[in-house]
């Protein structure tokens, strides 16, 4: 048997473990193959002219993209509230490679410093990736495309044809031309990754690819021809053609399969396939009431004036519909591809044990708001970055075994997930060296049930923008069970920038429910209340990692009031009929009752009156809601999430701690837990020190509570589960108690030794003596007024005796004892120590 074998089966046995989150329908034969079909620039027309069928697209008789329509949307979900957490090519990718936010990755633009794909390899991540953690778990892995901007480009620190880590098959294109491209290759069909591979150009005459050697730039940059005179080697069938290769040769070496596949389309130029270019010749640019908007003056400096935004002319219009016809055609070449994919899914007998995941990097704005881009007019009112619908929401479709078909949800996912779903589809944990911002989809594939995500960071810092002098943070609110809608983003003045305009931060609001265009900015109608309410959010967001990420997504945004609701725990994973009791605390009020209920009803489980839950059978997320019955208007909703995943817990899941003092704490499971954990403090995830301190390492921790009482919350994740406990931490005690000098004393065999202590602050002055050592330290006897006698073991070593006050057990103080053998001189020290002269 070969070892490739082995790896498979044993990686087999470990996704039975994973299976039972997926609502399968019958045997597992092998590990699900995964197909990731990543687009560039994708905007919300994909939708528009496939699903709603706009009147605008001018399909007349022609269909589009009837395969993807047919093949994925149809027999799979479509998500139609996805969101990228930056409208940036680079970023996004990035996230989608590790299911992390932008500021966690440190890869916020596409260019480096800062960004793109140097800076990506400067971090060191490519060695944690869905590439290297499905490879090392048996899967072929292959990327067919664009794989981070400044790939392939000449640097002093990577070779231009060097191949990243954890990929067997090796196709990256480093050019946005459709043909006479070059690609990055793996020298061989199965490379290691991590090599130096070969750069080979395509060309539009044909015949099979040439080796480039030596200066490459000119063959491979500059060579775009115009369009026209393109015959054969579109890039987009190139790489379909290589996927599909990649596929057979992977199921004949019995091997599961991720393949990445990233064509550039629909980014511009948006070069057209000649069977395509008569296609769609009445389409124009989608005209929502938000395209060439005509007052701007609402939104933020620079694009607030006509000046420096000016309405679009009927020229220009001409011009975005041109664009805007390129585009949707080259989508059509996009289509053909997944024909190709699908079609040889079906031939190798492999299409039911297939996942294919379709979505974009970002979205596409055509004149909206009359946005600024470029200084070329074709992308000066198309283009991205923005934190508008149209540049963050994309389409993202699933379909794949269990997977419902021709159904919706409404549930926020986000880029940040891709990974974890890839993982938890793989049944691999993911994440090496660090923990997952996002959160797996997989729960919400079989069943249309809460992901409790309510609200999540946007932002954008690119090259772009520092240009316009501006740096972008947003927070957006989503969360249709109730009724939330929100975008709110803050912009940053950069004082070094070279364009001109007003040195104040500005900041927007848009209640999406009320205005789904966002035509009027409202932050001047928000109180000063709100606004702080908001702007905190974003604060906390903007320096959040790992799981006080996805704890702050879960966190509800409450109106603030003096009346206001907590609830214990927060958020929680239960297995399926467990039972917790969750208590509510009231501020603000005298009347502190609360009237305990379920959100999803009887659905989500019960509870009684007094807050014991009991989980339902059915796993999914819910909300238990605690609702003040002196302003029913005021609640507090804690997140229970229920699998069939190990229950962590942490010991202990309460303590009360005085101010300063430490707690050890440890995470347990109801299964085995990998050595790597995750340790944080809910309350400091603004990155304030305001809830305590904490040091880990590995499933132990060491908590130390801060100066401030009050009732805090430490957080653990490991292998995608989480726990919390709960530390209630009140003032330090008043009492002191102190032993009086010499601190360190030096005995031998059998000697003894009277300390006294004084007890302060208290009228009991009583002293309770003990050794820390138990009887191998020795033996020490209570005397009057706050003496204890003690006598020295038969044994070498350092001991401690420890006073402790009788009127609080919580206060003591130590002295150590050295005890050495009879005849070692210890007996004159301690004479000079009775002195006051001895060590210090």
């Amino acid at each position: 048997m070969s070892g490739a074998t082995i790896k498979v089966r044993r990686h087999f046995l470990k996704l039975l473990f994973v299976a039972v989150l997926l609502p399968w329908t019958g045997a597992i034969a092998a590990p699900p193959n995964i197909i990731l079909i990543l687009t560039d620039d994708l905007g919300p027309e994909l939708e528009e002219c496939m699903i709603n069928r706009a009147p605008n697209c001018g399909l007349g008789g022609d269909a589009f993209m009837p395969t993807l329509k047919s093949r994925i949307v149809d027999k799979g979900l479509r998500f139609t509230n996805y969101y990228v957490t930056e409208s940036v090519c680079c970023p996004s990718r990035v996230t989608t490679l590790r299911g992390q936010y932008p500021h966690c990755s440190g890869v916020e633009g596409n260019n480096y410093p800062g960004g793109g794909f140097e800076q990506f390899l400067v971090n060191g991540q490519e060695k944690s990736t869905i590439a290297t953690w499905l490879r090392n778990a048996g899967y072929a892995t292959g990327l067919f495309g664009k794989y981070l901007n400044g790939y392939g480009e000449k640097s002093d620190r990577y070779s231009p044809t060097w191949v990243p880590p954890g990929w067997d098959e090796w196709h990256g294109a480093n050019s946005y031309f459709y043909y006479d491209f070059c690609l990055i290759e793996s020298k061989n069909a199965n490379g290691l990754g991590g090599d130096i591979g070969q750069m080979n150009f395509y060309s539009s005459s044909g015949g099979p690819p040439t080796v480039v050697s030596g200066p490459f730039y000119d063959i491979c940059y500059n060579n775009a021809p115009a369009q026209g005179n393109q015959t054969v080697n579109y890039m987009a069938d190139v790489l379909a053609q290589q996927t599909a290769g990649f596929m057979e040769a992977s199921v004949r070496a019995n091997k599961p399969f991720m393949a990445y596949v990233a064509p550039y389309i629909p980014h511009l130029p948006a070069t057209v396939a000649p069977r395509h270019r008569n296609l769609f010749s009445t389409s124009a640019a989608p005209r929502p009431p938000s395209y060439n908007e005509a007052d701007v003056s609402d939104k933020p400096w620079p694009w607030n004036n006509d000046f420096n935004n000016p309405l679009i002319s009927a020229t220009e219009q001409a011009a975005l519909d041109a664009v805007f016809r390129r585009r949707i055609r080259t989508e059509m070449a996009l289509d053909d591809m997944i024909r190709t994919l699908t079609d040889k899914l079906e031939s190798l007998g492999i299409a039911g044990n297939t996942y294919i995941i379709f979505a974009s990097d970002n979205g596409y704005h055509l004149g909206q708001h009359r946005h600024v881009g470029f200084p070329n007019f074709v992308e000066w009112a198309s283009g991205k970055s923005s934190m508008y619908e149209e540049d963050v929401r994309v389409p993202f479709y699933v379909a794949g075994p269990g997977v419902a078909q021709g159904q919706t949800r409404d549930q926020v996912v986000l880029n940040t997930d891709i990974a974890p779903t890839i993982a938890a589809l793989a049944g691999v944990p993911g994440a090496d060296g660090y923990t997952f911002d996002g959160r797996s989809a997989v729960p919400l594939f079989g069943e249309n049930s809460p992901n409790g995500r309510v609200n999540f960071l946007m932002q954008a810092g690119d090259e772009f923008s520092k240009l316009l002098g501006y740096f972008k943070w947003g927070l957006k609110m989503r969360d249709t069970s109730l009724n939330r809608n929100w975008t709110y983003v803050e912009y940053y003045r950069n004082p070094a920038s070279p364009a001109s305009g007003p040195s104040n931060d500005t900041r927007e609001f848009y209640d999406l429910a009320l205005d789904p265009y966002q035509l009027q900015n409202v932050y001047d109608l928000l109180t000063q209340p709100v606004r702080d309410l908001f702007a905190a959010r974003l604060a906390a967001f903007t320096t959040c990692v790992g799981v006080s990420c996805q704890m702050l997504e879960n966190a509800p945004l409450s109106q603030p009031s003096g009346i206001a609701v907590t609830v214990d725990p927060p958020m929680i994973n239960m297995s399926r009929g467990a039972r917790k009791t969750f208590t509510a605390t009231v501020f603000g009020t005298s009347n502190t009752g609360v009237v305990w209920s379920v959100l999803e009803g009887a659905a989500g489980g019960t509870i009684t009156s007094t807050g014991v839950y009991t989980a339902p059978a059915t796993l999914g997320d819910y909300h238990i809601l605690a609702r003040s019955l002196a302003d029913p208007s005021k609640s507090y909703a804690s997140i229970v999430t229920v699998s069939t995943w190990p229950v962590l817990n942490i010991n202990p899941a309460s303590v009360t701690l005085r101010t300063g003092q430490q707690q050890q704490f440890t995470a347990v499971s109801t299964a085995p837990l990998p050595v790597r954990a995750s340790w944080g403090i809910l309350e400091n995830n603004s990155g304030s020190t305001a809830g305590g301190r904490i040091s880990a390492a590995g499933l132990t921790a060491t908590y130390t509570a801060p100066a401030s009482p009050g009732v805090y919350h430490i957080g653990v994740s490991s292998n995608q589960i989480k726990a919390y406990a709960t530390v209630a931490v009140t003032a330090a005690s008043p009492v002191k108690i102190q032993i009086e000098p010499p601190k360190t004393v030096y005995l031998t065999y059998g000697q003894t030794r009277t300390f006294s202590a004084v007890v302060q602050g208290a009228t009991n002055t009583a002293v309770v003596w003990s050794v820390m050592e138990g009887a191998a330290g020795g033996s020490i006897a209570a005397g009057a007024q706050g003496r204890g006698l003690y006598t020295a073991p038969h044994a070498a070593g350092t001991f401690h005796v420890i006073a402790a006050s009788q009127a609080d057990p919580t206060v003591t103080d130590q002295a150590i004892v050295e005890v050495s053998a009879p005849g070692r001189g210890v007996e004159g020290r301690d004479s000079l120590d009775k002195q006051g002269i001895g060590r210090p």
